[in-house]
């Protein structure tokens, strides 16, 4: 029972069941659309229900946590809502073709056995290690106290100029190409946008829960506001992600250390979080409508030679009530396309097994070697005929891409026993950097979470560029490597 709802019982209870009638109204509802062998996704339901308690059972870690919601969004939910809802697959499958029941049922196969082998490492895992029932912070807080405000100060200042500068430069905007500058000032504005920033507000409230037993409000807000300008600047609507990471470490280490804080603070926190998202969504939703139809206004001016007085008319010509009608139809649109369809998974799953020809260890080593070209489709979309080859123009600075996830990265093999080892390498390989980064942050579950999640979000947004994954795994492990030393030398400090 969850530590914050002791005295809430008849709540939890109501939740809780809740999502049960909730779930086994969507299984019920789609178990008859499911076109394939019943059986089959009867058991990959069963896989993916049991994938709910083994992440979130009492000796779980934070990467188990969030991947197991990252497989359950992009499999069984993904998979259930387009066919309850009948909006089709749009990542990677036309839309206009009916998945066949065979392809179905092997997608299913496929993915069940992905999920089987992250899951059986985790059981495994357990067996060597844990997060302690208690924490005691070993750190010491009175630099932290003595300096506070101008920590705090330093810090707003930090994410304000590197959100600005990186809007300014456009040196990292999803779906866009970035501009070309020196290696490291973009490798530092990148890093610190995708996790440092986030990772120095995981220390800041290691150190608050640490001096004073609680966390201040306008501390989480302080923390919510360098996401989202950060997000902002990106045009990423992720900003759940890193936010998401450091509420659920707050939620686990308010049980370790018994912070003063009840089930009323932390709605309140929710509640924030909530709003503080949703207000991003829609806001980068319409710099994005902006952006995207400036570059096609000035594709349709190079390409087809209109001229310009003719576009400013047609804008012109909009009265404002238009305006905002259209922003919302797009924005509202865009808002649930994006929880629908922008999980990664199911839609991959069924393209590359509706090519199972093409699926070999020789698919999977050429993968591997697929390089950055932005006016070429990636190896995954080009393999897997997702677009024509001329889908990206040479004279645009979009590039968006369709991302197979792990699970069917890892397929591209086309062996289920490859499949199933490699996620359980994969599942190592996480454990390691989330294990590394407890002890050498001296316990510090939010940072744990935050780098648990930079992981994970990796992992499930894998086989863009696979090879270039070492960037981020090496920009980590000099993080943690840093954090070592810097242990090292305190505890030198320390004895003398």
């Amino acid at each position: 029972m969850s530590h914050l709802f002791k005295k809430n019982k008849k709540f939890l209870k109501i939740t809780r069941l809740l999502l049960f009638l909730t779930f086994s109204f969507i299984f019920l509802k789609t178990i008859f659309l499911y076109s394939g062998n019943k059986i089959i996704y009867f058991l990959f339901s069963i896989i993916s229900f049991y994938l709910i308690i083994f992440s979130f059972r009492k000796k779980s870690l934070f990467y188990e946590n969030f991947f197991g919601v990252f497989l359950l969004l992009g499999f069984w939910s993904k998979l259930s809502f387009i066919l309850i809802l009948k909006t089709n697959f749009t990542e990677g499958w036309d839309g206009q073709n009916i998945v066949p029941p065979n392809i179905f049922d092997n997608a299913l196969i496929s993915s069940s056995i992905g999920i089987l082998g992250f899951i059986i490492f985790g059981h495994l895992r357990e067996l060597f290690f844990s997060y302690p029932t208690k924490l005691n912070f070993n750190i010491d807080t009175k630099f932290y106290e003595t300096n506070r405000k101008l920590i705090l100060i330093f810090f707003v200042f930090l994410f304000v100029i590197i959100s600005y500068i990186n809007n300014y430069f456009q040196i990292y905007q999803r779906g866009l190409i970035g501009q070309s500058y020196n290696f490291i000032f973009s490798g530092f504005v990148k890093t610190s946008l995708l996790y440092f920033l986030s990772l120095c507000s995981a220390i800041i409230l290691y150190y608050e829960a640490a001096c004073f037993k609680r966390i201040f409000l306008f501390i989480f807000l302080l923390v919510f506001l360098e996401i989202f300008l950060s997000s902002v600047s990106m045009l990423s609507r992720g900003m759940i992600f890193n936010s998401f990471a450091l509420v659920f470490a707050f939620y686990k280490l308010s049980n370790k250390i018994n912070l003063k804080i009840n089930y009323s603070y932390f709605l309140k926190v929710i509640s924030i979080l909530i709003l503080i998202f949703v207000t991003s969504i829609f806001y980068i939703n319409q710099i994005r409508i902006n952006i995207h139809s400036d570059i096609n206004a000035n594709n349709q001016k190079e390409i087809l030679n209109i001229n310009e007085e003719k576009i400013n008319k047609s804008k012109n010509d909009l009265i404002f009530s238009k305006k905002v009608i259209n922003f919302l139809n797009k924005s509202i649109y865009r808002f649930k396309h994006l929880l629908i369809h922008r999980w990664v998974g199911i839609d991959s799953m069924i393209v590359i097994n509706n090519h199972r020809d093409k699926l070999s260890l020789n698919l999977f080593k050429d993968s591997i070697k697929d390089k950055f070209d932005p006016n070429s489709l990636s190896f995954y979309e080009k393999t897997f005929n997702i677009y024509p080859q001329d889908h990206y123009s040479s004279i645009s600075r979009k590039k968006g891409n369709t991302l197979p996830g792990l699970i069917a990265f890892l397929f591209f093999s086309g062996s289920y026993i490859f499949l199933f080892f490699m996620m359980m390498c994969f599942s190592l390989v996480a454990f390691i950097f989330e294990y590394l980064m407890f002890k050498s942050s001296a316990k510090n579950l939010f940072a744990s979470a935050l780098i648990a999640m930079v992981v994970t979000y990796r992992f499930a947004h894998f086989g863009y560029l696979p090879a270039q994954s070492y960037l981020l795994f090496g920009s980590l492990i000099s993080i943690i490597t840093i954090f070592f030393i810097i242990r090292i030398i305190a505890k030198i400090y320390k004895k003398n």
